[in-house]
């Protein structure tokens, strides 16, 4: 799919992707991860990945039943706990988990967190060209905004957390060179640690800060 012309030989040349990236048949996987961004006192998720049940174009991501929930349970992130959901992009894997099916109807996962988006990327998404093969921002997006769970910022490099919250120092969201008008990478900073986030296709790891 990213690299149509490689080869299994090629693939098994990169002796440094071997095991975690590739495998002894020149097969390459792809991984698509959330982060957990826990410094003890707030906790916040970035991207949450492809979600479950709904309808979308690639196949590997179509009404799937992956067990994001039980990686979360296990590592100790009931989504109850989630404070803060932040989104570099709107991509269908990095917004996914944002709703789940209940009752018929697509409602927020994370009911007790503010969820952050670039307003630029907010504008590109619900436009009606692309919600046609799919519709992520009716399904993963639109639900957060009615349950006023949503907190846009006006562009790249202003999102900020209000000061009235204690969930971090700051969030700060800059352009970087991937496709679509506000790809971003975000620069979050609790309490004295820092951690930046890009937007690309990189699953569940967590980060945890003790400072």
């Amino acid at each position: 799919m990213f690299f149509p012309a490689a080869t299994a030989a090629d693939v098994r040349a990169h002796t440094w992707a071997a095991g975690l990236y590739s495998n002894s048949a020149g097969h390459i996987a792809l991984r698509v991860q959330a982060f957990v961004i826990d410094d003890g006192r707030r906790r916040v998720l970035v991207d949450p990945c492809v979600g479950n049940g709904k309808d979308r174009a690639l196949p590997f991501w179509h009404r799937q039943a992956y067990p994001f929930f039980e990686r979360m349970l296990a590592a100790g992130y009931p989504p109850e706990s989630i404070d803060l959901v932040v989104h570099t992009h709107l991509h269908a894997d990095h917004v996914g988990w944002d709703t789940s099916l209940r009752d018929g109807r697509w409602v927020p996962t994370f009911t007790n967190a503010r969820h952050l988006y670039v307003g630029e990327e907010l504008e590109f998404w619900q436009a009606p060209e692309r919600r046609t093969t799919e519709d992520v921002f009716a399904d993963s997006i639109e639900p957060v905004f009615r349950a006023g769970l949503a907190e846009p910022a006006p562009r790249p490099g202003h999102l900020r957390v209000r000061p009235r919250t204690t969930y971090c120092q700051g969030s700060d969201s800059g352009r970087t060179s991937t496709s679509r008008p506000a790809a971003n990478s975000s620069a979050l900073t609790c309490s004295a640690s820092s951690l930046i986030s890009t937007g690309g296709p990189c699953g569940l790891s967590v980060v945890k800060s003790t400072t």
